[in-house]
């Protein structure tokens, strides 16, 4: 009997523990929530500094196309914010532009003197550089990464010569430099090239006892500042780069954190 009734002493105290662990998980779980909307309601972000709040913060305006088929298009990029730096972001952006237009080369009126068969007759385009946009939004960091694209009726798309990015605070209305937001993620510019020389040796190829890709040559250009970091629209940091190549250069992302 006595066995009995420990036996059953023990059952209740089992339930009663189950019970307790529910309850408690139960609680800890509505309490967790309850944070989680406090967190939510104190990082909503206002439109206190946009210019014209019935636009998104990065829009664009003045769009040109020269051929729909190539997708050569130009435009300009406005970053939506009161801030002196935007507006002179935007007059740079727009004075890049007028000087891409006026150098585009048309077949019909450039002498061929490459010695090379003209492959691409698309347009009448013999040569132009544009550029493609991207941006992101998450939080109170939107970005602007701008990467110029060179085509040519000989090769078509064959090089990406240069490639810049542009990160604001909207909650504080202030641009954040490349140094600056890589503080923020906890990584320095020197343990990122690190990352992408690793990264680059482990994808190396050889053609003819040559390295395809040119390592070195990717590394200066980063150092140059020829690069695009942004914050994506699930807050990863990220960057963009051109990646030196003896076949054809061509760009590259890797996610930092």
């Amino acid at each position: 009997m006595e066995e009995k009734n420990k036996a059953v002493i023990g059952g209740i105290l089992f339930l009663l523990l189950i019970l307790c662990i529910g309850v408690g998980g139960y609680i800890y779980t509505f309490k967790n929530n309850k944070h989680k909307e406090i967190i939510n309601k104190t990082d909503v972000i206002t439109d206190e500094y946009k210019k014209d709040k019935t636009k998104e913060y990065i829009y664009y305006t003045d769009e040109n196309v020269i051929s729909k088929e190539l997708q050569i298009v130009y435009k300009t990029p406005v970053i939506n914010l009161y801030n002196s730096q935007t507006n002179a972001i935007a007059n740079e952006l727009a004075q890049d532009n007028e000087k891409m237009i006026s150098e585009i080369k048309k077949i019909s009126t450039t002498e061929n003197t490459t010695g090379n068969e003209i492959t691409f007759n698309t347009d009448d385009i013999y040569s132009a550089t544009y550029r493609n946009y991207e941006d992101y939004k998450y939080n109170e960091y939107i970005s602007l990464v701008i990467t110029d694209v060179y085509y040519d009726c000989f090769k078509g798309i064959n090089d990406y010569p240069n490639m810049k990015s542009y990160i604001f605070d909207v909650k504080n209305n202030e641009r954040i430099s490349n140094l600056d937001i890589l503080s923020k993620y906890n990584i320095t510019l020197t343990e990122l090239k690190e990352k992408i020389k690793n990264k680059l040796n482990e994808e190396q190829t050889v053609d003819n006892e040559i390295d395809t890709i040119k390592i070195e040559e990717t590394i200066n250009n980063i150092d140059d500042g020829n690069y695009g970091l942004y914050v994506d629209n699930t807050g990863n940091l990220v960057i963009k780069y051109i990646v030196k190549s003896n076949q054809m250069n061509y760009n590259e992302i890797m996610i930092i954190n």
